[in-house]
């Protein structure tokens, strides 16, 4: 082979690789606007989390790939059956799966037990005893108690997948 052609067959293979870098990053940053990340672009941490995106590319590439060839797609998600799953980007996407596994894995602090509260049930008056009737409807955020119904995203997430 010659050396123009081998040329000419590096340059189509780097003008390749680069149009496909390019989908990867404005993807990235399609994807940053829509969950809110701010990386300074060209900074260490958008690189870094750039090639974690890529990499979480590549990993949806290839399952939903194994999916198409087995037949197996499927609208209905499944822990059971993987090939049910339908997989895609989410919030997570820049996390690696270590970054992802301690998010799993986090555990809130426990009050100590003596800041607690501890009641007896016998403590609690009946309805006879407080002379009140049960209200027919009671809302806490009424009160001023608790405040409204909260996006907790990815809290709500673990508490879900940990009670399942």
């Amino acid at each position: 082979m010659s050396r123009v052609a081998v040329l000419l067959i590096a340059i189509a293979f780097a003008a390749v690789s680069v149009s496909a870098l390019d989908v990867d990053e404005r993807s990235f940053q399609s994807w940053m606007l829509q969950h809110k990340r701010e990386y300074t672009i060209g900074s260490d941490e958008y690189l870094y989390r750039l090639s974690v995106f890529r990499t979480t590319l590549q990993r949806i590439a290839d399952r939903q790939a194994v999916q198409l060839r087995s037949g197996s797609v499927s609208l209905s998600p499944s822990v059971e059956n993987e090939s049910a799953v339908r997989w895609g980007l989410n919030s997570l996407s820049d996390r690696t799966e270590q970054e992802f596994r301690s998010l799993l894995s986090f555990k809130p602090p426990q009050p100590a037990s003596d800041e607690i509260p501890s009641f007896a049930l016998s403590e609690i008056p009946t309805e006879a005893e407080s002379g009140m009737d049960d209200p027919i409807a009671f809302d806490w955020r009424d009160r001023g108690a608790i405040s409204p119904v909260k996006d907790q995203g990815m809290c709500v997430w673990i508490v879900t997948r940990n009670s399942e």
